[in-house]
């Protein structure tokens, strides 16, 4: 996803890998459009935002302000939100406001859990979904032939379960730091591009958070210079803290490499740089051997 923060003179920006144009508007609004075939899903990613609710005082959720049609195209407009990407809030925070945003994050988390219902779901859901991603990363010309042995390798695991015992109520969906607009001025967060997912299930904000620090996922997409080196040793630390805190589950336990490795495949359809596509795969490699 893409997030544009507005600093007095310049723009930090984020690619992202959908399909959606995200821009600023000379009124200062920010302005998300889809055409055609996506249409239908930015309007569920719109309707998941209008409704979304949180009970964590510290993040905010970006309102929407209204939307649009117009030639084939559907859209909305959200004020925006001034603050600092990931990255850069990284570089300048000390250690105690990276531990803090830390516990704000678990607790954001946690708190979709209290508010889910761990359920049975059928295996075929998960498989038919990893099944159609496999048939969508094999019509990215750039997949290498490695990328098919190794999802046969996850589809192989999801068919050994019958059942899934999944906490199912409540999700942001796609909550990688990139969606997160750091507001350090003001002592808050705002949370930015929900995601309609197939399942509404913290396992799968849980996946895109490894995806943000097993793969540095928004240092790799951020184009302006920042110390990653320091990026790295903070993500190292949320993956710590969210193991920890997460392992009393055995939801978690018993199906998060499965979630992880699904969440990465998804991906890899509009994946177009040959670096992160690396970075996928090695990560592939080690959920499959886990």
């Amino acid at each position: 996803m893409n997030a544009m923060l507005d600093m007095a003179k310049h723009y930090f920006s984020v690619r992202g890998h959908s399909d959606f144009q995200v821009v600023r508007m000379p009124s200062g609004d920010i302005q998300k459009l889809a055409h055609s075939h996506n249409m239908q899903r930015l309007r569920a990613q719109c309707e998941k935002q209008k409704n979304f609710t949180v009970e964590n005082s510290k993040f905010i959720i970006c309102p929407v302000l209204n939307e649009f049609e117009m030639d084939g195209s559907y859209g909305f407009t959200m004020p925006f939100c001034r603050g600092e990407v990931a990255p850069e809030f990284v570089d300048r925070a000390s250690p105690n406001k990276i531990r803090t945003f830390i516990q704000q994050l678990i607790a954001l988390v946690e708190n979709f859990v209290v508010n889910s219902e761990v359920r049975s779901v059928d295996a075929s859901q998960i498989l038919n979904k990893s099944l159609s991603v496999k048939e969508a990363v094999q019509q990215n010309p750039l997949s290498p032939q490695v990328l098919t042995d190794l999802i046969d390798g996850h589809i192989e695991s999801i068919k050994t379960q019958k059942t899934f015992e999944l906490p199912i109520g409540k999700c942001h969906g796609d909550l990688t730091l990139s969606n997160i607009i750091f507001d350090d001025a003001n002592d808050r967060y705002f949370l930015i591009d929900f995601l309609d997912s197939y399942l509404e299930s913290p396992i799968l904000d849980l996946a895109k958070i490894s995806q943000e620090t097993q793969l540095l996922w928004t240092s790799k997409l951020m184009s302006q210079t920042h110390d990653s080196t320091k990026y790295k040793i903070a993500m190292a630390a949320i993956d710590e803290e969210v193991q920890k805190h997460f392992s009393k589950y055995e939801w978690y336990k018993n199906y998060q490499s499965i979630f992880e490795f699904q969440n990465l495949i998804r991906v890899l359809p509009y994946a177009r740089d040959q670096d992160i596509i690396q970075a996928i795969i090695d990560r592939l490699r080690a959920l499959i051997k886990s």
